[in-house]
């Protein structure tokens, strides 16, 4: 009887290391994950944000230099609106490419959200399998000895298990997350070029009004 307590004892204590291991260790990462999610939605927002800025801009000093009250003559006018007509077309052309990549990475964060509470309920599942598991095989044993040797490698397989899931599961994840960031990498980069483009494209619109006043 002793035995039987002191084997009952360890397969409780078992279960207990393997579940504590893997949620400690599952949900350290998870907190990590929600962070970094967070971080890229802020800096997503913050990208969004300064496109509109630029591109309300860039729209206002367009119009300005379209304005009737210049005074050129047709042909110098008629080069005036096609030039402005293509860097508004470029320009629009990159804001649509930025408005598809933002949507596309906004697209990973769900994806990233979903695997997160899937593997969370993955994680609860295995653990109560694994404590199923461990009770049929003690209903299953016949002797005290047989119960002994089982014992053995049941904490063992059970922390293994509970500990390579929970790796996977996470290492998946990080994947994801990563993807996101190269994502909003690119989409930084475009607006960073976008902007300069823009910058460039008004200098030059500028300079030409300039000349064609003087």
């Amino acid at each position: 009887m002793d035995r039987t307590k002191s084997i009952s004892e360890r397969e409780k204590t078992a279960k207990l290391i393997a579940k504590t291991r893997a949620s400690i260790m599952f949900h350290k990462k998870h907190r990590a994950l929600k962070t970094s999610i967070m971080e890229n939605e802020i800096a997503l927002e913050w990208t969004l944000s300064e496109s509109g800025s630029l591109r309300e801009e860039t729209k206002n000093i367009i119009e300005h230099v379209a304005a009737p009250e210049f005074d050129t003559d047709v042909v110098n006018k008629s080069y005036i609106e096609r030039m402005l007509r293509d860097s508004r077309n470029e320009i629009e052309e990159s804001f649509r490419t930025i408005r598809r990549d933002t949507q596309e990475m906004r697209n990973d964060v769900e994806k990233v959200r979903r695997n997160m509470e899937e593997s969370v309920t993955k994680m609860s599942d295995e653990i109560q399998h694994l404590n199923r598991d461990v009770t049929v095989r003690m209903k299953n044993v016949v002797t005290n000895e047989i119960l002994e040797k089982s014992f053995k490698t049941i904490g063992r397989d059970m922390i293994v298990r509970a500990l390579q899931d929970t790796q996977k599961d996470i290492s998946k994840m990080y994947n994801d997350v990563e993807k996101v960031r190269n994502n909003m990498e690119e989409v930084s980069k475009s607006v960073s070029t976008l902007s300069t483009k823009v910058s460039n494209e008004i200098q030059h619109l500028n300079r030409g009004v300039t000349d064609l006043r003087q």
